[in-house]
């Protein structure tokens, strides 16, 4: 197993990669949800 130290450093990288993907993740949403909503629009229309 890894000495405690490389597990310490690592974790902070993790963490910081998983925020990157979840805030990438609600962009992608919110932006889908804003074309779902237009294109409703422009059907109903």
């Amino acid at each position: 197993s890894p000495p405690t130290r490389e597990i310490t450093d690592f974790t902070p990288k993790l963490e910081k990669q998983t925020a990157k993907i979840i805030a990438n993740l609600r962009i992608e949403n919110e932006n889908h949800n804003k074309y779902l909503y237009i294109f409703q629009i422009r059907v109903i229309n």
